[in-house]
């Protein structure tokens, strides 16, 4: 498998990687241009920089979907398996996206041209985290630094080959989705506070997991643009420049609202979705929305995209300030939301789950992770928890939880139904653990 990545490097490759800026020198240039003429030091923390990362690549996840699964053989979007989220397959659209770009006759450049994005966002997250993207082979440094170490992107790929093996049999559709993996990790340590600049404020511990985390996701980009003969070096670098010319009157001011003012202003509701309040209140978990022509593969990467999008309503706000809600952001998040918990009712029938009663599972097993007398007030992940806490506890969580389920003494449960009898439980669990200084934040939830 090495080796048909390696010889599926084009000679043409080979030579841009040597004549292209190396990593290091695109970090510098995009800390000159972010830090220094656009003052966007504000915007630039590690969980904004994580966000946005994460709408890239629901973007990206878009393409592959469209290109893998939604194309007729004459190239067009095909009316039965074109929508996604609740778009309309006629107007061309692909989770509020053009998608008229992807056609039967599409190259890999024309597929992955989110790529760059995501490693853009990578080289600036790395930077904010000292996480050394030049020497992927190497653990964190006892005083990490915030540039890379110099290497030409044939070296580059070389260490991300090392570490990351794409099979040559698979779909790309199944390479982009390990690669989404890799980027739930972060989101995982990430999610439950601000991370300062360095991360200052995480242990040694979860720093050298932050380090691994970031170099396995950025070799993941790089051997997906290695199998697929994608001009990562280039084209990242026309990126860079294309974004310079495109913010070069918004000094100091960094906003998704004219995005996604375009993108949603003409969508339709998602077919059977609630669409206000009131509809949410008895929206069933258990609706059967099947559909026969869905794969797993195809509701993963909606689910990936409805995802990304949703981030990008919270990308950009600054750590500690309330989150804005226009109309058209509102609209945004309703219809990422929509398409996330439609694509996961779909996942649900596809293999026989009953959503609701999973649910109802998955509580138990965390009122059982989670004992009030250990957790409250603390995120920390239960993994965090002594051992031998974890074993005292083991008995007073089952009780506890029991509790909580608002059961009885023969440990009878609620029947939950609905989105909003969920919502409820997940309210009492979330207050008895005095974790609603950490629900109250919508970009904690997101990620």
């Amino acid at each position: 498998q090495h080796y048909f990545i390696q010889s599926n490097l084009s000679k043409k490759m080979f030579e841009s990687t040597n004549s292209a800026p190396t990593l290091e020198e695109m970090r510098a240039d995009q800390e000159i241009f972010n830090y220094e003429i656009m003052k966007w030091g504000d915007f630039s923390s590690p969980r904004n920089l994580l966000l946005a990362l994460i709408g890239e690549l629901g973007e990206l996840g878009q393409d592959i979907r469209t290109y893998t699964y939604c194309l007729d053989k004459d190239g067009t979007l095909n009316n039965e398996d074109g929508a996604v989220a609740g778009n309309n397959a006629k107007d061309e659209t692909v989770a509020g996206n053009n998608a008229n770009h992807i056609t039967e006759d599409s190259t890999t450049e024309d597929v992955l041209v989110e790529l760059p994005d995501v490693a853009r966002y990578l080289i600036c997250l790395a930077h904010e985290c000292q996480v050394d993207l030049g020497a992927l082979t190497s653990d964190r440094k006892e005083i990490p630094c915030c540039e890379f170490t110099e290497s030409f992107w044939g070296e580059v790929y070389e260490q991300a080959l090392s570490q990351v093996s794409l099979p040559a049999d698979e779909e790309m559709d199944r390479d982009f989705l390990r690669m989404a993996f890799s980027v739930t990790k972060a989101m995982d340590i990430f999610q439950w506070k601000p991370i300062e600049r360095n991360l200052t404020n995480l242990s040694r511990e979860k720093q050298e997991q932050v380090d691994q985390i970031l170099k396995l996701i950025f070799s993941h980009v790089v051997a997906m643009a290695s199998k697929y003969s994608y001009d990562l070096p280039r084209l990242t670098q026309e990126k860079i420049e294309k974004v310079k010319t495109k913010y070069a009157a918004s000094i100091g001011k960094l906003s998704k609202e004219k995005v996604i003012n375009s993108r949603y202003s003409h969508l339709q509701s998602f077919p059977g979705s609630p669409e206000t309040p009131e509809d949410l209140q008895s929206y069933p978990l258990d609706k059967p929305v099947k559909d026969p022509n869905s794969s797993s593969g195809k509701l993963l990467l909606d689910l990936v995209s409805c995802a990304g999008l949703l981030c990008e309503a919270f990308q950009w706000a600054k750590e500690g300030a309330g989150v804005n809600i226009s109309e058209a952001k509102h609209a945004h998040i309703s219809h990422q939301m929509c398409g996330a918990v439609h694509t996961l009712q779909n996942l649900a029938q596809n293999h026989e789950v009953v959503f609701s009663l999973a649910f109802q599972r998955k509580m138990r097993m965390n009122g059982n992770k989670y004992p009030v007398n250990l957790c409250s007030g603390s995120f920390a992940k239960y993994s965090d928890y002594t051992h031998e806490g974890s074993q005292n506890n083991e008995a007073a969580g089952n009780n506890i939880n029991a509790e909580n389920n608002g059961a009885s003494s023969d440990h009878s449960e609620p029947k939950i139904f609905s989105i909003n009898e969920a919502a409820s439980f997940m309210s009492r669990f979330v207050e008895e653990r005095n974790w609603n200084q950490y629900h109250v934040n919508p970009r904690n939830l997101c990620l």
